[in-house]
């Protein structure tokens, strides 16, 4: 009797033992299936939407777009490209984008430019120059000397290529940068870069969609060709701030200036 009561007892004992243990490991393994699951349903929701990749920073360019400058980027063109941008580069990458950008026009396949840029003379460059955490003159000096260079490009186009090379100026102030490599093909990308209020040109935030027929693609695509058709054409005589104005509508703000 005595020792059937102590393998009754031994046995509860194993058995509330065993019990613990498995709920201490289904709740090990639960957890983890559970974020499995969310992981595997966030992979399928943003295929869904066209993402084709993700850069946390412009640092990730030359890790996971296989194109670190934006000259390489424009090289997968095929047949259009649209740009909507604050000022694209400077420097000597901005002379990268020019060159890239004079062999593509002039290329076998005869790609089309449409670029719009911050208009110099616009209200909102003021607002603008704040988000970026740079001074107004800075940001019109990094403009223009942009269009500058677009436009000594555009003046040794023959006048055929100038039909597929356009410089524009945005009337409403872009809310972010979009790249859309050949909008209209089945193969075409479009990369938006979003740069957080009063961070380093550097800490942008970029996501690339891609396949024609994706919601999130398809809704990007159109908001560059709208951003696009919106602006106007780049005129010298016009989209241009003397250094007289600059010093009259120009107000101290002591921020420094980053490269952008």
């Amino acid at each position: 009797m005595i020792q059937d009561l102590w393998i009754g007892v031994v046995g509860g004992i194993l058995s509330a033992a065993a019990v613990a243990l498995l709920v201490r490991w289904n709740r090990r393994l639960i957890v983890p299936m559970r974020g499995s699951r969310h992981r595997r349903n966030l992979a399928v929701r943003m295929t869904r939407a066209g993402l084709s990749n993700f850069y946390a920073s412009r640092a990730d360019y030359g890790r996971y777009r296989n194109a670190a400058r934006l000259s390489d980027y424009l090289a997968f063109a095929r047949n259009r490209v649209l740009i909507s941008a604050y000022w694209m580069a400077q420097g000597a990458e901005m002379e990268g984008v020019v060159d890239e950008i004079e062999l593509l026009v002039r290329g076998p396949n005869k790609i089309s430019f449409d670029i719009a840029i911050v208009d110099p003379t616009a209200d909102y460059v003021d607002a603008l120059a704040r988000h970026l955490n740079v001074e107004r003159e800075y940001l019109v000096s990094r403009v223009q000397g942009t269009l500058s260079s677009l436009w000594a490009l555009r003046a040794k186009l023959a006048p055929d290529e100038r039909q597929r090379f356009r410089v524009l100026v945005h009337r409403t102030v872009p809310m972010a940068s979009l790249i859309a490599l050949d909008p209209d093909s089945d193969s075409g990308r479009v990369q938006i870069d979003i740069k957080p209020y009063r961070a380093a040109r550097q800490d942008s935030v970029s996501f690339e969609f891609a396949g024609k027929g994706s919601k999130v693609y398809d809704l990007l695509r159109l908001s560059t060709e709208r951003l696009i058709s919106d602006a106007v054409e780049f005129d010298p005589t016009v989209h241009r701030v003397t250094a007289a104005s600059l010093d009259a509508a120009a107000e101290p703000r002591g921020v420094a200036r980053p490269e952008r």
